[in-house]
């Protein structure tokens, strides 16, 4: 018990650093920061997270000059990551919600990648055509989006 006068207390304290400083390193670990991408022809070089989720939701579909929206998401862990910092819905929810979409007539389930790569060449070469990757993926042929 921490009650304790002496030695007995300061270990208490030192176990309780430690356990406090590895939660917050799991915590990071567990996830991983995304940056949305575009391609270089948008406009738009920031906008909110609401508007992300519009987007990524399929309910706006023209950028502000009036081009065509081509949003595109990846498989593993950057999506996982990506959906529960940008839309608030886990991987599972998100996939209901497009075979919704799809199976009431009303869209067709987004363009998938495995790699961050392959995203971020798509975005690269594809006009109108928005997605995101890890920080630490290679973006130097795309827009990096801010998100306020």
């Amino acid at each position: 018990m921490c009650l304790l006068k002496g030695g007995v207390m300061k270990n208490c304290w030192r176990l309780g650093t430690i356990l406090f400083v590895l939660m917050c390193l799991a915590s990071t670990a567990a996830f991983a920061e995304v940056v949305v991408i575009a391609n270089k022809g948008v406009s738009e070089t920031s906008m909110t997270k609401d508007r992300v989720k519009q987007i990524f939701l399929g309910k706006v579909v023209k950028w502000q000059d009036g081009s065509r929206i081509h949003f595109v998401t990846l498989k593993g862990d950057s999506h996982k990551d990506f959906l529960k910092e940008y839309i608030g819905r886990s991987e599972a929810q998100y996939k209901t919600y497009w075979k919704k979409i799809l199976f009431t007539g009303k869209g067709s389930m987004p363009k998938s990648f495995d790699t961050e790569e392959e995203m971020a060449r798509y975005v690269a070469n594809t006009a109108g055509a928005i997605g995101y990757v890890g920080t630490n993926a290679a973006t130097e042929n795309v827009a990096t989006i801010t998100v306020n």
